[in-house]
């Protein structure tokens, strides 16, 4: 517990010493920092000093306690007030009021009341004092987690997960600035992704350098929004500068070349840069980036090229709008391992494109956009990786394999049904895996109060979904399995041993003997008793006979 400190101000020197020496004041947890004898040394006093807790006469020579006390309020906020008074000083009390007294105590004052104004002006500055502890910690943490914030910001939007109406106030909370409109999108992409053998802070390090190096570009400064969408790529928001009508292509061309030659300069594998079209609202800038990353894809084709802007590569035949939908549906459709629901949307969208108009090269960097979307997809199911880079050359190699719209329309819808349809395996192989994980649950714990819930449970799992699976993989309700197996178990122990009815009954799980013994009885039409008799071929035995009040 800190120790708080408190000044006394008052101008009768008897009653000052009493005030003093009635207090314990390391008991209390305070500390006597200071006296004076009237208003004008108190202010000094309190003002050099800063004390936690001011007591203070209400009449004073120079300047009274109510003035007193106002002004250092005005300096020291926290301050936690006591005034003292006589009984005739009741017209004060109003200007106590003003100034928040924490306690207004008339003289003589007595020990007690005083320490209990002590104590309560106190713990109300203790509180304030934890408080702001605590606002600055948050605010320290916060300041730390400001470029990671800021860095989700930017991978959201670019995403499309950031609602149109908010993105404003998200800028200016989080002290960004992308210029004015119009924007553009650039991808980054590292040729051979993240070295291996790199150590996790040696590849922060280089994004820093990366970052800094862009942040010092005279031409973007202000106006440019950054963010990693994985290791190998960066995305960057450029803005127009103020004034101007849209994105100045020297801008653009300053910061794409600066990027290539900070790798250059290292003697490091250089990087492709693709650059979308400008867009005019911020809210849309997923478009732009979007074709950022599809110019990206004609690096395959022409290899010498290190910087390509969407609009020099493609015809703009095809709408994104609708491209945007369709990758949206295919996300869901193999998601639920819907392998032939993929195909037919899929074939629907390629019929809507124009084999002369749109470009081979363009249908082949939609095509690609299709089917990572679709493998993003099935290995988000399993928490995998989708392969980056490595992967993307993989699925461009199917694609510029095929000659026409129609050849590369199969390849695609093929590509994208097959990740449906290992979704659909996984689906199935994974309920197998959990019914056999319940029935082997049963036969071991027969004898417990096993309900479908704690099953339902233990697999992250509703009861209801649990038991619809669990039916569908054996064929019976969970409570039918459950019962099966214990009367199977009771049948057993009935030939095999010499328990009693009732011990059998609590073995497999049951506490109520009469219903155990109904139950027996609708499976293998007999008692337990008769059971035993009938498969042993004997009479029931004197452990037996002495159970059968317990018969129904």
């Amino acid at each position: 517990m800190s120790v708080l400190t408190v000044i006394v101000v008052e101008d009768e020197v008897d009653h000052r010493r009493g005030i003093i020496n009635a207090v314990d004041w390391l008991e209390s947890g305070l500390r006597l920092v200071g006296e004076a004898g009237n208003g004008e040394e108190g202010l000094k006093l309190v003002l050099e000093l800063k004390p936690d807790i001011l007591v203070a006469d209400v009449r004073m020579p120079l300047l009274d306690g109510i003035a007193m006390a106002s002004r250092a309020k005005d300096a020291l906020p926290g301050l936690k007030i006591i005034f003292l008074s006589g009984h005739g000083d009741y017209e004060y009390l109003s200007g106590a009021l003003r100034v928040s007294a924490v306690d207004y105590l008339l003289k003589p004052v007595k020990p007690d009341d005083l320490a209990r104004a002590l104590d309560r002006a106190a713990a109300e500055r203790r509180r304030e004092l934890q408080a702001q502890t605590e606002a600055g910690l948050i605010r320290e943490k916060l300041a730390e987690s400001y470029p990671l914030i800021r860095e989700r910001f930017v991978h959201d939007l670019l995403n499309g997960r950031v609602d149109r109406d908010s993105i404003g106030g998200r800028l200016d909370y989080l002290q960004l600035s992308a210029g004015e409109p119009d924007y553009v999108a650039l991808a980054v992409r590292l040729e051979q992704g993240p070295d291996p053998a790199a150590s996790p802070e040696n590849m922060e390090f280089d994004r820093y350098l990366l970052g800094e190096d862009i942040a010092r570009i005279p031409e973007v400064r202000g106006r440019l929004l950054c963010a990693w969408m994985s290791d190998g790529e960066l995305a960057l928001v450029l803005g127009s500068a103020p004034g101007a009508l849209s994105v100045d292509s020297g801008a653009v061309e300053s910061l794409t070349y600066q990027i290539v030659w900070h790798y250059r300069e290292r003697g490091a594998s250089e990087p492709t840069v693709g650059v979308g079209n400008p867009v005019s609202d911020l809210a849309d800038i997923r478009s732009s980036y979007r074709e950022a990353t599809e110019a990206l894809v004609h690096r395959t084709a022409d290899p010498g090229r290190r910087i390509i802007h969407f609009a020099d590569v493609a015809s703009g035949g095809a709408n994104l709008l609708v491209y945007d939908d369709v990758e949206r549906t295919l996300v869901e459709l193999v998601r639920a391992g819907k392998p032939a629901e993929c195909e037919s949307l899929l074939g629907a969208f390629f019929s809507t494109l124009d084999a002369g108009g749109d470009r081979p090269g363009y249908v082949r960097s939609l095509s690609l956009g299709l089917m990572m979307a679709a493998e993003r997809a099935r290995a988000s199911l399993e928490g995998l990786d989708s392969g980056g880079v490595g992967a993307m050359r993989e699925r461009w190699a199917l694609v510029d394999s095929a000659s026409d719209l129609a050849e590369i329309a199969h390849v695609a819808a093929s590509f994208c049904a097959s990740m449906a349809g290992e979704v659909s395996s996984l689906r199935i192989s994974r309920t197998e895996r959990i019914v056999q994980r319940a029935t082997l649950a049963v036969e071991a714990r027969y004898g417990e109060d096993l309900t479908l819930a704690d099953l339902a449970a233990s697999e992250n799992l509703t009861p209801y979904y649990f038991g619809s699976i669990f039916k569908q993989g054996t064929g019976e309700s969970f409570a039918d399995f459950l019962s099966r197996t214990r009367m199977g178990r009771a049948a057993e122990f009935l030939l095999t041993g010499d328990d009693l009815t009732y011990e059998i009954a609590r073995k497999v799980g049951y506490s109520n003997v009469s219903y155990f013994c109904s139950l027996f009885k609708n499976r293998y039409g007999v008692s337990p008793k008769r059971y035993r008799e009938l498969h042993r071929g004997q009479t029931a035995t004197v452990r037996d006979r002495d159970a059968l009040e317990h018969q129904p």
